[in-house]
């Protein structure tokens, strides 16, 4: 009988055991699930250099902060190798200095957390590829976090070279205050002077010693997106997919098929190249700031039942690509 009542406690306590077990193993799961591998990185507009602090917060608290100028890239193209395994961000506080504008910018601004929650469940072969030590190789996204003149401030997700999508894009307050300065005890120009690093490029030194204002036009029309359709004809079969760059540093990578046009919403294209094909090259297309304006043109004059359509052929003659925009109308006619 006493033999009968051990086993009993024992069985209970073994099933007591495997339940605490099973709940922390689904505690870790569930903990697992709801955070993911990535960096940031900050990059400024060419010739218009910040210094700041950036911070990416999840909704448990946890933050991935980027501060002073030290690793800052280019607006669009900043890179950081220091992943992270945490929670989403929802959220973005900025607080910098734009030297050149001389002025100080701040703001904690509301991230579209469904959008990038999406974005990062979603099976995507371009996905960035980080090698940790122990882990060997572990597939992350970038969030590249873009300052121009004026305040106004883009996020991006960045996968491999080819992949790179918006998430957002705010405008920030100016400030009087600074972290560097947090007493006003300096001016705005003895704050700038302090900060600006004269081992930059004499051009860069130069905008400076002469005070030329910033450039806030060109990057707004670099930012700015358009709705058309991009159409690829007379390709061969064995140029079957061609990567794009866009003005406001949008990357993706399309497939090229017969009969099939896709529907953009980005900027305007900067570059194609398509994949490798005969002796292992490419054909490669750049354009100029020009393409910009003449989508603006474009567009001023389009008429609301009508869509842009950017046509992308392939000149079997010259074993090259051309591109040209119209409209759907345009091309029905």
């Amino acid at each position: 009988m006493r033999l009968h009542k051990l086993i009993l406690v024992f069985i209970i306590i073994s099933i007591i055991l495997v339940a605490l077990n099973i709940n922390k193993y689904n505690d870790f799961q569930s903990w697992k699930s709801d955070r993911h591998y990535y960096t940031a990185a900050v990059g400024f507009a060419e010739y218009h250099p910040i210094d700041g602090v950036f911070t990416l917060k999840a909704k448990n608290g946890e933050k991935f902060t980027l501060f002073n100028n030290e690793d800052f890239g280019y607006w669009g193209r900043a890179y950081n190798l220091d992943l992270e395994y945490m929670q989403l961000p929802d959220s973005l506080s900025a607080h910098w200095v734009a030297l050149r504008e001389r002025k100080i910018f701040k703001g904690t601004f509301e991230l579209p957390y469904q959008k990038i929650d999406s974005l990062f469940k979603m099976s995507n072969p371009n996905r960035g590829v980080f090698d940790i030590y122990g882990k060997g190789d572990v597939f992350a996204y970038t969030f590249i976090i873009g300052i121009e003149p004026d305040g106004y401030i883009t996020l991006w997700i960045e996968g491999n070279y080819k992949y790179q999508k918006e998430i957002a894009r705010f405008k920030a307050e100016t400030t009087n205050k600074y972290i560097e300065n947090a007493t006003e005890q300096e001016s705005i120009d003895e704050l700038t002077e302090r900060l600006f690093d004269r081992s930059q490029t004499r051009q860069l030194d130069s905008i400076f010693k002469y005070n030329i204002p910033a450039d806030t036009t060109k990057w707004k029309n670099y930012s700015k997106k358009y709705y058309y359709y991009l159409q690829f004809e007379n390709f061969p079969t064995n140029i079957y997919a061609m990567n794009m760059d866009f003005f406001n540093e949008e990357k993706d990578e399309f497939l090229i098929k017969k009969d099939t046009k896709y529907f953009i919403e980005s900027g305007v294209p900067l570059y194609l190249k398509t994949n490798k094909f005969e002796n292992d090259k490419d054909i490669r297309l750049k354009f100029s700031e020009e393409l910009t304006h003449y989508f603006n043109k474009k567009k001023s004059v389009l008429k609301t039942s009508d869509t842009l359509v950017f046509l992308v052929k392939y000149d079997e003659l010259q074993k090259s690509m051309y591109s040209s925009l119209t409209t759907v109308n345009e091309i029905n006619r």
